[in-house]
């Protein structure tokens, strides 16, 4: 065994703040030279499960840039956007390699789990399979897959009859919501290292040698991104294309996984195995609402913005210097001629410049609302005599 490559002071320092990908490889606990056997406890992979801080927050970041590099790439009618929520314990990457014998798929170089887009392809390709029938299994006899589907959808070898052909649908790599945001250790027991290992007849009462690995608890959400080269498969299948089809048979399969299937590794055992994600998915269509509300009331506002370029350059500056007064103020549909006489006695600046403009704009208001009273009358009239008496007056010393 190999010791780790970096300085040995390295070691007794708290490591938690370093991603649980580093800890899990470079920083693993379990590189110890030639002492592996002693340090086999399950302290060094338990010491991995913690997410350091910040992680949660970076997964959420990634994964929002996930949705709007999606929306950036293409139009909404080649994407798929499935949510699932785990309903068993979910690991992949056992095959890499690993002190522990047993590794684990962390995305570099942020060192955090993750689910290859190749291994939802490769699933959901297999849910195909059985959807259309071509396996062993019998699921459905009302499925539109089919071989020609398949190979459209995604593809297939050179050792194919026609050749090599890429696939239409491209599948994003997968950022989980680590449900409680840790971790978990799970541990299974061979016993029959008797029967492998030392050729003697297999039996049930072999020694259990535990081994640990690393897993993501269930009820973490996962969000599945699929993109369509909709331009290449019209031309490959012009029915799949008409009304996406290719949506409503990737739902079908993506529904077929998550029943039967399962993602990532030990799914024969219940791992893996998902349900659809329903708080999500209405989250997700609420947020598509209100994008869609925001982007028409910005419309709205461009539109009002050009009427009112389009209204100004056909007024007189006197006129845009009241509109532009009036904007300033709450209400200034409930008698603005009073907004406009403040003003004027405050000596504001865009008024002043059109003072007879104004005072000529505010007079025919007054006159207007029934305001104008030259002569004084009863008690309650006596405001509209005296800012009558002030227009008069304003006007006589222009």
């Amino acid at each position: 065994m190999a010791d780790a490559a970096v300085p040995a002071f390295l070691r007794k320092q708290d490591l938690t703040t370093a991603s649980p990908g580093l800890r899990f490889g470079l920083l693993y606990r379990g590189w110890v030279g030639r002492s592996w056997e002693k340090v086999n406890d399950g302290s060094a992979i338990r010491s991995v499960c913690k997410l350091a801080p910040g992680d949660a927050q970076l997964l959420h970041a990634l994964r929002l840039r996930q949705r709007e590099a999606l929306r950036g790439t293409r139009p909404e009618r080649e994407t798929l956007v499935v949510h699932g929520v785990s309903t068993s314990p979910f690991v992949t990457g056992l095959g890499n390699e690993h002190p522990s014998e047993n590794g684990f798929s962390f995305l570099n170089p942020y060192g955090l789990p993750y689910l290859p887009g190749s291994g939802v392809k490769g699933v959901l390709r297999q849910a195909a399979r059985e959807l259309a029938g071509l396996t062993r299994y019998e699921w459905t006899d009302s499925s539109l897959w089919n071989e020609a589907a398949i190979d459209v959808l995604f593809g297939h070898e050179a050792e194919h009859e026609s050749g090599h052909r890429r696939g239409v649908l491209s599948f994003w790599d997968v950022l989980p919501e680590i449900a409680g945001g840790t971790l978990r250790v799970d541990v299974m027991t061979p016993h029959t290292n008797h029967y492998y290992q030392n050729g003697e007849p297999p039996h049930d009462s072999g020694t259990p040698v535990p081994i640990r690995f690393l897993t993501i608890p269930q009820a973490s959400r996962f969000t599945f991104h699929v993109l369509c080269d909709e331009r290449r498969l019209a031309e490959a299948d012009g029915a799949l294309s008409q009304n996406q089809l290719w949506k409503a048979l990737l739902a079908e399969a993506f529904a077929h996984a998550f029943a039967w299937l399962g993602f990532g590794a030990k799914t024969s055992v219940g791992y893996g195995a998902m349900g659809t994600d329903h708080k999500a998915a209405e989250e997700a269509l609420l947020e598509a609402k209100r994008e869609e509300e925001g982007r028409a009331q910005a419309e709205r506002e461009e539109e009002q913005s050009r009427q009112r370029a389009e209204a100004r350059s056909i007024r007189t500056p006197a006129e845009n210097a009241i509109d532009d007064y009036l904007e300033t103020k709450k209400d200034p549909s409930l008698e603005g001629w009073i907004f406009l006489l403040q003003g004027i006695e405050g000596a504001d600046p865009s008024l002043m410049a059109h003072k007879q403009e104004v005072m000529l704009f505010v007079k025919r208001l007054m006159q207007e609302s029934k305001r104008w009273r030259e002569e004084p009358g009863s008690k309650s009239k006596q405001k509209d005599h005296e800012r009558t008496k002030l227009v008069m007056r304003l006007l006589s010393e222009l």
